[in-house]
């Protein structure tokens, strides 16, 4: 198993807990208060990080970044915000399952697209294949 699949299963169990925790969270402080200690711990830690690994000032050839670079911050609260409030209706399944199909249909279009500086991968037959299934696989957890 290559780093980059572990790091992909970590961020998954990781969003499995997200939602959950924050359920609870917002149900005992308010959903404006569990956000907030969210976004608090997320830079604290985020901080941290910077303080360790120091990363060197941009390098001339990589370009400076847009304004667009910078939303990655707003989906974050917005997941935050949704999957707390999502999760204390549907449950963790229902929602982490519905998430999943939106993330992967989002991101065969960004691919297909080769929008936000990704590679270009053409939707393909196969591709649309796995993301029926994997929308089917969001509707069944539903039932």
């Amino acid at each position: 198993m290559s780093f980059f699949v572990l790091l992909a299963l970590v961020a998954g169990v990781c969003a499995a807990l997200q939602g959950p925790t924050n359920a609870a969270l917002a149900a005992r402080s308010g959903l404006a208060r569990a956000i907030l200690a969210n976004m608090a711990l997320a830079f604290a830690l985020s901080i941290g990080m910077w303080a360790v690994f120091r990363a060197p000032p941009p390098e001339p050839d990589r370009g400076a970044a847009s304004p667009l670079h910078y939303l990655g911050g707003i989906y974050g609260f917005a997941i935050v915000a949704t999957s707390a409030v999502a999760v204390a209706r549907l449950g963790a399944a229902s929602t982490l399952t519905l998430i999943v199909a939106a993330q992967a249909a989002t991101a065969l279009l960004l691919d297909h697209l080769g929008a936000l500086g990704l590679e270009r991968a053409p939707v393909s037959a196969a591709r649309l294949l796995g993301l029926a299934l994997v929308v089917a696989g969001a509707w069944l957890v539903q039932r």
